[in-house]
């Protein structure tokens, strides 16, 4: 049975975009008109500072200092901290005011990082870097980010772009080998799980099926072994009720579940308010089970 939050219980839109848990660990919900956040009673609406510019949220990241940061489709990226908002775009630095990541480090005082129609920004103190193709991405339109820490502790950020990935290190742009080698492949999320053991998975969703990244290549998934949708829109893992680790895939068709090899379909038919599933989060509930919130087309799960 799943629970339906929509524009009727207090969202400002239903189509939720983007989600993420503060420092207080209030719930904050990016939607196409605005966002809110919830403090376990009800939600309250906030609006973007540059609505008239742009109040579609495209996504949302919280800092160890206990800001959130909020990517919007045309108006840049805004921080609201304490009551107050703090605004960036293509006149303050960004490449372009059409964001569509946002990744805070999680080292406090640490950079934030912007994935913008025109490359990928760095934001450290007040000093602004960007990257793009000229830098070595495989496209400056950068669609997703993830940040990583290598086994010898450095920090390093993937990026997805329009053409494949790439990460960055330090000041440098790594290829990290291409997804496909017959055509570019369009990136539209990235994720690490990691597994009991240690273990790491680099996941790659893009909009021609899931990749997995095995050594020095790419395993690609499709609706051939089972994924419930080519278009991948977000990946996230959980721990379900049994203890077992299980990959959780948001598609246009519904959300696939992938664990000991084999994939399951959760969608319309299983009592999703819709097969379009735009956003994952997860809450570990107890020291098992992990809570999953969905973002979809129609309403919040």
């Amino acid at each position: 049975v799943f629970r339906v939050t929509t524009n009727r219980d207090g969202l400002p839109q239903s189509s939720v975009q983007g989600l993420v848990f503060d420092r207080d660990g209030y719930l904050w919900a990016g939607t196409q008109d605005g966002a809110a956040v919830y403090n376990g009673r009800r939600w309250s609406v906030v609006n973007m500072p540059s609505r008239t510019q742009s109040n579609y949220v495209t996504s949302v990241a919280a800092d160890p200092a206990g800001g959130v940061w909020f990517g919007t489709r045309e108006g840049g990226a805004s921080k609201y901290s304490a009551g107050s908002w703090t605004s960036f775009d293509a006149r303050s630095g960004l490449p372009s005011n059409g964001v569509r990541a946002v990744v805070a480090s999680s080292a406090e005082g640490s950079a934030v990082w912007f994935a913008t129609d025109s490359g990928v920004a760095r934001l450290r103190g007040n000093e602004w870097r960007v990257f793009t193709d000229a830098d070595g991405l495989p496209s400056s339109a950068a669609t997703a980010l993830l940040e990583t820490t290598g086994p010898d502790g450095a920090t390093a950020l993937v990026v997805g772009t329009s053409r494949g990935v790439a990460r960055i290190v330090d000041d440098r742009v790594e290829s990290i080998g291409a997804l496909d080698q017959s055509a570019p492949v369009s990136v539209t999320s990235i994720h690490e799980s990691k597994a009991a053991d240690g273990t790491s998975a680099l996941w790659v969703g893009t909009q021609a099926g899931l990749f997995r990244r095995d050594g020095e290549t790419w395993h690609r998934f499709t609706t051939s072994d089972g994924l419930p949708s080519n278009l991948v829109r977000c990946v996230t893992t959980t721990l379900m009720p049994d203890g077992v680790q299980s990959l959780c895939v948001g598609t246009t068709e519904g959300l696939g579940l992938f664990s000991g090899g084999t994939w399951r379909t959760v969608d319309r038919s299983s009592g999703l308010p819709d097969h379009n599933v735009m956003t994952l989060l997860t809450n570990p509930a107890n020291g098992r089970t992990h809570l999953l919130y969905m973002g979809t087309a129609t309403g919040l799960v």
